[in-house]
């Protein structure tokens, strides 16, 4: 069963109770017993949301609903946060940010094992930017990407630009600091576990080269105290695999997976948007270098992303090179991780083993970045 293109509805592999699910809807959201009741829900399961196992149900009346919940067995404190999903996808309802509209939050384990919450099934399109070059948009005409670039772009200065405290997202997440935050951070990460990658690249031929990372830590921790925090809500992975996009049109109709949400510098998200155009693996260009129509250059995207935020903003120049260099930082250090665990045993599977012949050439592009963000003079807008 497809319901999206770029993802399909499967049987259910993680049974959940399925009777208490509908119990529990019909006494804690609005015409419940109507909404949810006249016959047994009818349950499929996503083939995706590895994180947060998300399901899919259908009422007898017709209404498609989705549902999100923390995994199964122990989890560490902190982790699956569907609480943060829900609160945030209800504080952006009718602020111009497509979301889901969520309807109930339960945090009783009793009633399918784990919290989790339910929200409007949105019908639509999802692309995978980060496999076989999606982010090339082939099955669209030139004027359909065109249209959509612009539209991921105007969604992601919206999100950027809506007041935080009005929409009671007060307390989400730390203010100020973001960015020495985030080197901290993925500095600890990376250190902890870089004995067993250096001992596994070794024997499987990949470079892998810390000194380097050591490097481009010491730009970032250099330059990190001087970035100026215009904190604003950031998505963490704002990506367009992360969008849903209208069955038709070339427009978001809601974006997903708020699992990373917080308070925070809002060209993080932006850099991270951007790696399509930075990344030669599965990047948006073609081999000669040129991009396919429609497609905006990365100097026009950011460009356009700056007139969508309004004339109150004003891109610092080399904060823009920082956090693109911090971007290369962090999904090295992700990639990092992920390889540790594969060579560990403690990852689900070997299929991401692959990612540890990726560290280097990113680390190369962060210094690159990091490099040319010093060649910027201080206050330099973009």
């Amino acid at each position: 069963m497809t319901d999206f293109e770029g993802t399909s509805i499967i049987e259910v592999r993680q049974q959940i109770n399925i009777d208490n699910l509908q119990a529990y809807l019909q006494n804690h959201v609005e015409n419940g017993v109507q909404r949810f009741g006249g016959g047994r829900l009818a349950l499929k399961q996503f083939n995706n949301g590895a994180s947060n196992p998300t399901y899919f149900f259908e009422t007898p009346n017709g209404e498609k609903f989705v549902v999100r919940k923390k995994p199964p067995g122990e989890l560490l404190p902190g982790a699956h946060q569907v609480d943060r999903e829900y609160r945030v996808q209800k504080a952006l309802a009718n602020t111009g940010v497509p979301v889901a509209e969520v309807l109930a939050l339960c945090q009783d384990p009793k009633v399918i094992g784990q919290d989790f919450y339910v929200m409007k099934y949105v019908p639509g399109r999802i692309f995978h930017d980060m496999k076989d070059h999606g982010a090339r948009l082939p099955s669209l005409n030139a004027e359909e990407r065109s249209a959509l670039y612009k539209d991921v772009n105007r969604v992601l200065a919206a999100l950027h630009s809506v007041d935080y405290k009005a929409v009671g997202l007060e307390g989400f997440g730390k203010v100020g600091n973001f960015a020495s935050r985030q080197v901290s951070t993925w500095t600890r990460n990376w250190k902890a576990q870089d004995a067993v990658v250096v001992k596994a690249a070794k024997e499987e031929g990949y470079t892998w080269v810390p000194q380097k990372m050591d490097s481009l830590m010491s730009k970032l921790d250099k330059n990190r105290e001087q970035i100026v925090e215009p904190t604003t809500i950031v998505h963490g992975d704002f990506r367009l695999g992360n969008l849903i996009i209208d069955p038709v049109l070339p427009k978001v109709s809601a974006v997903l997976d708020w699992e990373l949400c917080t308070l925070g510098h809002p060209l993080s998200d932006l850099a991270w948007l951007c790696k399509p155009w930075n990344y030669t693996s599965d990047g948006v260009h073609y081999e000669d270098g040129s991009l396919p129509e429609g497609i905006p250059t990365l100097e026009e995207f950011v460009q356009l992303y700056n007139v969508n935020r309004g004339p109150t903003w004003q891109m610092n120049q080399r904060d823009w090179r920082f956090f693109l260099a911090l971007d290369c930082y962090r999904s090295c250090a992700i990639n990092h991780g992920v390889y540790a665990r594969s060579v560990m045993g403690t990852s689900a599977s070997d299929a991401l083993r692959h990612l540890g012949g990726m560290m280097d050439g990113i680390v190369d592009l962060g210094l690159k970045f990091a490099n040319k963000m010093e060649e910027v003079p201080a206050g330099s807008k973009l």
